[in-house]
C-alpha cells in the first residue's frame, strides 16, 4: 500500500532540484510515491527529473503542455495520486529524512485527516535559521510531544502547539478528505494559493494533528514567488489582485459549505488582503489596488464583535472614502488625532495654548482642507468631479 503520495511541482529549479529529490527518495518511509509535475520548466529540470526516475521506479512524471502555476500542478499530482495522504513539497524546498514518518505515524495515531508541523527552517543560502513561527512555540511545555490540535477559523491558536499554520507544505492530508470536500487550489498563476486552500480546510473542520519533530527546510531564494512579494512592487500588484480573487473563492466556498462561519472568513480574508495593501510603498500602485480593495470591502460585512478594533476601523475607511485620496486624508486625520491626545497628557506650565492643535490640526472650508503638522501649514484643494 502506498501511504503517501509526495507531489513536487517543478519549474525553473534546476540548482535545487537535486537536493529535494534527495530528501524525499531517502526517507525513513519507504512505501511512498513521489509524483514530479513538470510545469513547462525552461531550464534542466526535465533532464534532472528524468535521471531520478531512472534510479528509483516510485517517481513518476508529469509534465504540462503549457505553464500553468504552482496551484493547478499540484491540482494535476492530486489527480494521479494513489496514496492514502499526501504531501506537497516545494521543489525548491528540501525535508528532514523522518519529516513523513514522524508526520504519518501521528496521522495514524490519532486517525487524522491533516498532520502538521511548524519545525520548519529558513534556509538563507545556506544559513539555516528557525522560522519565526516556530521560535514563538519551541520552548513551550511539551512542544515535541505529537497530540491532536482543537483549532478552528474561529480560533487558530496561533503561538500555541497547535497552530498548524496556512501553508501547504508542512501537512500531509488525507486524500479521500480532500476528494469528498472538492479541496483543490484555484486555477491561477499566482497569489496567495496556500491561504485560500488553508482557510477553504478550516471551512471543513478535518481532524488536526501536529508532530513538530517533522523538519520542513524552506529556502529564500532571490527569484522566489515570497521574495518577488516582497520586493517588486510592480509584480507585486497582480499578485494581489489575484490575493482578491483567491479570497473570494474562500468565501463563496464557505457559503455552500458552512455559511455560519462566514463572519470568521470574511474577517480573515480582509486582513490578509489588507496586509497586501499596507506593503505597498509605491503611491500610484497603491491607489491601484485601493480600488480593488475598496470594491472587496463594499461586498462584505464584518462583524465589529469579532475584528480587532484596528482592522474594524480601517475596514470601515474603505467602504466609505471616496476615492484613495480621500482614504489617505482620513487615515492621516486619525493619526493626528492620535499624537493630539497623546501630546495633551502632558502638562505645559504657563500657557493657555493647546500644542497638540498648534503642532497637528486638519481643518476645512469652502472645498480646501488646510493641514498642519508639526507647525507647518499645508493647504490642498478639493478636485470637482
Amino acid at each position: 500500500m502506498i501511504k503517501i503520495s509526495v507531489i513536487v511541482p517543478v519549474y525553473n529549479v534546476e540548482n535545487y532540484l537535486i537536493q529535494c529529490l534527495d530528501s524525499i527518495i531517502n526517507q525513513t518511509l519507504k512505501d511512498i510515491e513521489i509524483i514530479c509535475v513538470d510545469d513547462c520548466s525552461p531550464d534542466n529540470s526535465i533532464e534532472i527529473l528524468e535521471e531520478y526516475k531512472n534510479k528509483d521506479n516510485r517517481i513518476n512524471i508529469i509534465r504540462h503542455s503549457n505553464n500553468q502555476g504552482l496551484g493547478p500542478a499540484r491540482n494535476t499530482g492530486l489527480k494521479h495520486a494513489n496514496g492514502e495522504y499526501i504531501s506537497f513539497i516545494d521543489s525548491d524546498d528540501y525535508i528532514d529524512k523522518n519529516f513523513l514518518f514522524y508526520l504519518y505515524s501521528t496521522a495514524k495515531k490519532y486517525d487524522s485527516d491533516v498532520t502538521n508541523t511548524i519545525n520548519i527552517k529558513n534556509d538563507f543560502d545556506g544559513q539555516l535559521r528557525d522560522h519565526w513561527r516556530f521560535n514563538k512555540i519551541k520552548n513551550l511545555p511539551n512542544c515535541f510531544n505529537d497530540s491532536i490540535s482543537n483549532i478552528s477559523i474561529k480560533d487558530e491558536k496561533e503561538n500555541t502547539v497547535e497552530y498548524p499554520y496556512m501553508t501547504a507544505w508542512n501537512k500531509i492530508y488525507r486524500k479521500s478528505f480532500l476528494l469528498e470536500n472538492d479541496l483543490y487550489f484555484m486555477d491561477i498563476i499566482s497569489g496567495a494559493e496556500d491561504e485560500d486552500f488553508y482557510k477553504r480546510l478550516l471551512i471543513c473542520e478535518p481532524k488536526i494533528s501536529y508532530n513538530h519533530n517533522a523538519i520542513y527546510y524552506y529556502r529564500q531564494r532571490h527569484g522566489s514567488i515570497m521574495n518577488i512579494i516582497q520586493k517588486d512592487q510592480i509584480e507585486l500588484l497582480p499578485n494581489s489582485i489575484n490575493t482578491i480573487s483567491l479570497m473570494n473563492n474562500s468565501i463563496n466556498y464557505c457559503k455552500i459549505k458552512n455559511p455560519d462561519l462566514l463572519p470568521y472568513m470574511y474577517f480573515k480574508c480582509f486582513q490578509l488582503i489588507l496586509s497586501r495593501f499596507n506593503k505597498f510603498s509605491d503611491n500610484k500602485l497603491k491607489s491601484e489596488f485601493y480600488n480593488h480593495i475598496k470594491e472587496f470591502s463594499e461586498n462584505i460585512n464584518l462583524d465589529e464583535k469579532i475584528t480587532p478594533k484596528n482592522i474594524y476601523n480601517e475596514y470601515i475607511k474603505m467602504k466609505t472614502s471616496i476615492n484613495f485620496e480621500n482614504y489617505m486624508i482620513e487615515k492621516l486625520t486619525d493619526e493626528i488625532n492620535k499624537y493630539k491626545v497623546e501630546i495633551n497628557k502632558y502638562k505645559i506650565i504657563n500657557t493657555r495654548v493647546n500644542i497638540a492643535d498648534i503642532l497637528f490640526s486638519i481643518t476645512y472650508d469652502n472645498g480646501y482642507i488646510f493641514l498642519r503638522i508639526l507647525g507647518i501649514k499645508l493647504t490642498f484643494k478639493k478636485n470637482k468631479k
